[in-house]
Parts: structure tokens; C-alpha cells; sequence
């Protein structure tokens, strides 16, 4: 499920068009359980990506906060990742700590929806 408050978030404003890609195909493989085990290797992605084009995309994302290291690869395995506005999930196979916090939530709000909550709403169908 994608999240609307990270599409409202003043840093996908600062985003290339690369990088806001990658954020969504690193949205769409998080499944709600893997937080923290999310590979972002050319291997496991699904557009070609040039090499290049992916390191610059992933530097991006993770000087924004977005998404955050959290295991080097070695021996040809890929370094894992987490998105940093939902808690990373526990895998002891992985030497992965779980949190039960986001790192940075995201703080956007649709711009239509901004005061929703705060204030006396009418109801449905009611007269004023």
C-alpha cells in the first residue's frame, strides 16, 4: 500500500525524477513485513536500470531520509534497506533489529485535507 503523507512530504519536492522512481518501486516492494530487508540492487528491480543511474538515485534517497542502510552486502549479496518513515521489521536470520518507531515520519498533508479534524465538520446531508 502506498502512503499518501510521503507523496505530500516537502522532500519529494527535492527529488530527481530518478530518485522519485525508485521510491516507488522501493515502496512497492515493501510488504509490511520486510522493512529492512529490501534489496535496491539492479538484480531485484523492475525497470533496466544503468548502474550509474541507480547509485546516483539511491545517494539521493538516503541523504533525504528517506530510505536507510541497513546492512552492507558481502560476498555477492546486496546491501539491504529500509524505508525511514515506517518501523523497520525484525529479521534474527539477517542480524536485523526491529523498532516499533519510523526514524522520520512523513509530515505531509493533502493540501485539500489540511485542517481535517480540527475543526466542527457538518454532517453529511445536514442543513446549515
Amino acid at each position: 500500500m502506498l502512503d499518501d503523507a510521503i507523496f505530500y512530504d516537502d522532500r519529494i519536492d527535492k527529488l530527481s525524477k530518478e530518485a522519485f522512481i525508485l521510491l516507488i518501486e522501493t515502496l512497492m516492494m515493501e510488504n509490511g513485513y520486510n522493512n529492512g530487508n529490501i534489496a535496491l540492487a539492479d538484480g531485484t528491480l523492475r525497470f533496466g536500470w544503468r548502474k550509474q543511474t541507480l547509485v546516483k538515485a539511491r545517494k539521493q534517497l538516503v541523504e533525504l531520509e528517506l530510505i536507510e542502510l541497513q546492512k552492507h552486502g558481502i560476498f555477492g549479496n546486496p546491501n539491504l534497506y529500509s524505508l525511514c518513515h515506517k518501523p523497520v521489521c525484525e529479521n534474527k536470520r539477517l542480524g536485523i533489529n526491529g523498532t516499533t518507531k519510523a526514524k522520520r515520519r512523513a509530515t505531509g498533508i493533502h493540501p485539500k485535507i489540511r485542517n481535517r479534524g480540527t475543526e466542527a465538520q457538518p454532517l453529511m446531508g445536514a442543513q446549515v
